[in-house]
Order: C-alpha cells, then sequence, then structure tokens
C-alpha cells in the first residue's frame, strides 16, 4: 500500500511521492517498505531498471536482483565507463540500444554524482524512484533533496527522450506493449 501520498508539481513536471509497504506472503511475513517518487515524463518509454549495488544487500535489494520476481538475467547488461561498478541495468532484449541511447554517459555521471541510494525504473511515461528502507521523511531537509532529484532528473530524463521515437510501437499495440516490458523469473 502507498501511504503519505502527495501529487504536486515542480519545474513543470507532475509528480507523486509517498512511503510503499509490501507484504511478500503470509508464510514469510516479509514487509518491504521503500520511499517511491514517480515523476511524469509525459512520453511513453520502454520499461528500463536502474538497479542500485548499494541496496543489493537488503530484502528489497535481493527481491529485486536474486529472488522470486527478479529481472532476467537475460536482460541486464553493462554500459561504458564504472557505472557498473554502482548499478546493474536491465531493458528488455530488444530495447538495450534504446537504453543506451536514453541513458547518455552525461546522465550516468550524474545517476552516479546523485542517485546511488535509489533505484530508478522508467515505466511507460514515468520515471520511478525507489529508496529502499528509507521512507520519505515530510521534513525540510528530506523534501528539499527530493524535489531537487525531480528537478534534475526530470529535466535530464526529458532532454534524453525528446526526440526518442520508437519505430515498433505502430506494428501492433498489443505486441509492443508487452516487447517493450522487462520479464520477471518465478522459480518452482
Amino acid at each position: 500500500s502507498l501511504n503519505n501520498v502527495i501529487s504536486w508539481e515542480v519545474a513543470g513536471y507532475k509528480f507523486y511521492l509517498g512511503n510503499y509497504f509490501y507484504d511478500s506472503s503470509k508464510a514469510t511475513l516479509k514487509t518491504y517498505k521503500f520511499g517511491l517518487v514517480a515523476i511524469d515524463l509525459k512520453k511513453d518509454l520502454p520499461n528500463i531498471y536502474i538497479n542500485s549495488k548499494s541496496n543489493d544487500n537488503n530484502a528489497y535489494g535481493q527481491l529485486i536482483t536474486g529472488g522470486l520476481g527478479g529481472y532476467k538475467r537475460s536482460q541486464k547488461f553493462d554500459l561504458e565507463g564504472d557505472f557498473s561498478t554502482y548499478f546493474n541495468v536491465y531493458a528488455p532484449k530488444d530495447y538495450q540500444r534504446d537504453a543506451l541511447y536514453i541513458l547518455t554517459p552525461e546522465l550516468m555521471e550524474h545517476i552516479v554524482n546523485y542517485g546511488k541510494d535509489f533505484d530508478l525504473e522508467i515505466v511507460d511515461s514515468y520515471l520511478k524512484l525507489y529508496r529502499p528502507n528509507k521512507l520519505i521523511e515530510y521534513n525540510e531537509k528530506d523534501l528539499d533533496y527530493i524535489f531537487t532529484i525531480i528537478m534534475y532528473f526530470g529535466n535530464e530524463f526529458t532532454q534524453n527522450t525528446k526526440r526518442y521515437k520508437d519505430d515498433r510501437k505502430n506494428v501492433d499495440d498489443e505486441l509492443h506493449r508487452i516487447r517493450n516490458k522487462l520479464e520477471k523469473r518465478f522459480y518452482a
């Protein structure tokens, strides 16, 4: 469930933020909690997941990278420079080149410098930032930090996708919707 939700507009970017709590199952009784910020980029983009390695040792990180429902390893790929030291990147097989177009060296540098605490995900027209085990605190310091990230990443991602066009989109809307999403892996 999403709690303490704020929906607002900052520097022309509509966003919402809140704290998310997810109970994995009655059998394990694990509750995952994280702060969530979602920025409307006003343009549908392929599903890209940028997983911060700094949180892989907690329950949330294990859920994404290795556990039930983690993304398929075949969708993981490395980017240039030292970005892969800090983040794993996942994109659908047919969209890895698109991810390279969006994630320019300048943007990767800014993600390393300002977004190390977050996992980032593009879903449809939203850039979602997840901060595992660190809920959003509604105090001046935390909100200033969050609003700075909203303006900065909103601007960077918008600039990098301004000319982006998915030529595969008009082929078959249903097929496109499926093919541009990441696949999760499930264990029996």
